[in-house]
């Protein structure tokens, strides 16, 4: 299922990074990439995923971007 994940970020992102749906890719995949969860074999340049870190990693992401939706739905309009 994760592998079917990464793949599926790049065919999102290969639109750019200008539209929405290749930016959150992008932001996916960065974060991803620092938690461990994505490696990148720069011998044969492909990708996998960890499957000892990347349930936890896409938990944690979510937690962030849900805390992140969060604050900005509770801040008061600016007038």
């Amino acid at each position: 299922m994760y592998t079917t994940y990464l793949a599926s970020m790049f065919v999102h992102v290969r639109f750019g990074v200008n539209e929405a749906h290749g930016k959150g890719v992008a932001i996916q995949f960065n974060f991803l990439t620092d938690e461990g969860a994505i490696k990148i074999d720069e011998v044969t340049g492909t990708f996998s995923t960890d499957s000892l870190k990347i349930k936890s990693a896409v938990r944690k992401l979510t937690g962030e971007i849900l805390m992140i939706e969060q604050k900005d739905r509770t801040r008061k309009p600016k007038r």
